[in-house]
């Protein structure tokens, strides 16, 4: 006899709890990472995973919502289920921001584009990027002419 509609929802609701353990806790690491410098790698580690944990969460989800949709209750149990998405959606985007605000943002920060550029005859470096400096360039190139500036 084929398992029913009752248990095949209690099965993918079972499958879906562990992922969203998973996602709780990776984001209990991401909420910890200032008071705990092993925390930050920890959750570079376990960030590795984090979109596919997010993913089979998200399948097991799926598929639980289309049984309980055959359901005679299913409206209310739809209701409560929201819910259960709205915690697993906070736990990863929460997990997201805080790995970029610690590995990404500063890198992206980083990354200083120069090139150099020939208008009529003269040739002009340009610098692009958010993380320019410009008291700094301008000290590079000051020092390198001989003048002497105060910043």
């Amino acid at each position: 006899m084929p398992p029913s509609a009752a248990d095949k929802i209690k099965q993918y609701r079972e499958f879906r709890q562990t992922a969203l353990r998973r996602l709780q806790d990776i984001n209990e690491i991401a909420l910890n990472t200032d008071e705990d410098e092993n925390k930050k790698f920890q959750l570079k580690m376990r960030c590795l995973t984090v979109d596919l944990v997010y993913e089979d969460f998200g399948i097991q989800h799926n598929h639980m919502l289309q049984h309980i949709s055959l359901q005679e209750d299913a409206e209310e149990m739809l209701a409560a289920e929201e819910l259960v998405l709205q915690e697993a959606d906070q736990s990863y985007f929460n997990i997201k921001a805080t790995y970029y605000k610690l590995f990404e943002q500063d890198k992206e920060q980083s990354e200083v584009r120069s090139h150099y550029s020939n208008i009529h005859g003269y040739t002009f470096l340009q610098v692009m990027g958010p993380g320019i400096r410009w008291s700094k360039i301008v000290k590079v190139f000051v020092q390198g002419s001989g003048r002497k500036l105060k910043f």
